[in-house]
This record gives C-alpha cells, sequence and structure tokens, in this order.
C-alpha cells in the first residue's frame, strides 16, 4: 500500500512538472481545419508533433484519470491529460473537433 501511494505521488508530481514545462515554452495544442498540432515533451524537451483528425480510430475519456486517448489507425496513442488544459469543459471541447 506505501508503494502505490509512492507511485500515485510521483505519477502526480510528474504530471505537474510537465505541465509546468509545456506551460514555460508555450506548448498550446492548435486544431487547423483536419490537422492537430500538440507538444510533447521527450527527455525533458518539447517538441512538436501533429496528426490528421482523419488518422483517429478511436478516442477514449477515463474520467478517473482525467486522460483522453486518441489511438490513430497505425496504432499510435497519444493522451491528452486533463491537466494540461486550463479546464474539463476546455478538454471536453477538444475532444468534440476530435469527433468530427
Amino acid at each position: 500500500m506505501i508503494i502505490a501511494g509512492l507511485y500515485m505521488l510521483y505519477s502526480a508530481y510528474r504530471k505537474i512538472r510537465n505541465a509546468r514545462a509545456l506551460s514555460a515554452k508555450g506548448g498550446t495544442i492548435t486544431v487547423d481545419d483536419n490537422h492537430v498540432t500538440y507538444p510533447a515533451i521527450r527527455k525533458g524537451n518539447v517538441e512538436k508533433e501533429s496528426f490528421i483528425i482523419s488518422e483517429i480510430s478511436n478516442l477514449a475519456y477515463d474520467e478517473d484519470d482525467g486522460i483522453l486517448t486518441v489511438t490513430l489507425n497505425d496504432g499510435k496513442t497519444i493522451k491528452f491529460d486533463v491537466d494540461f488544459f486550463d479546464s474539463l469543459d476546455q478538454l471536453k471541447e477538444f475532444a468534440a473537433l476530435l469527433q468530427k
């Protein structure tokens, strides 16, 4: 039980650290017609990645974790955490844009 508690604490710390890193480096998600560009943290650096909305094969939102998982046709998964948005409503608006 102690190990589980420590893991949850570490996960929360990591999410906060990633959110701060994205915010400090101007990390924003943009949806331009059918093209989504989003920031991703790789080895401590913020990089821009993108996908086409028509490539989405599945969207799933986990309310317990606050994570929207986007699965693309090629099997790649992208996770958008509610902590990277200003509010849950903003994350839901983003998910609605992806369901066009």
